[in-house]
């Protein structure tokens, strides 16, 4: 069965879509797009700390291997608050990396 989502125009389009923010693989296998894009993180998902962040990395690190097994690619859309210091003083998006 295919799932039924909002996002049905886009098979209309006459150009190549290389990415889009998806929340799931079936999405991704529908619109035939092999780059999954997380796009934002809610404010009470965030991590306080670099370690928060590193263990977040640990986390997407699991899932890239997972969705490359399904011939997917993850990326991180990057906000405002990733460039914020922490309170160690580092970013949370070098701590993201790390893992």
């Amino acid at each position: 069965m295919r799932p039924v989502i909002a996002l049905s125009p886009i098979q209309n389009l006459e150009v190549p879509v290389p990415s889009y923010h998806l929340q799931t693989v079936d999405c991704a296998r529908l619109f035939d797009i092999h780059l999954v894009v997380i796009s934002y993180l809610p404010l009470h998902a965030r991590p306080p700390d670099a370690e928060g962040w590193r263990a977040l990395g640990r986390e997407l690190e699991g899932f890239a291997s997972r969705l490359a097994r399904e011939d997917l690619q993850l990326a991180w859309h990057t906000h405002d608050f990733e460039f914020q210091k922490l309170p160690d003083g580092s970013f949370p998006l070098d701590r993201l990396f790390e893992a």
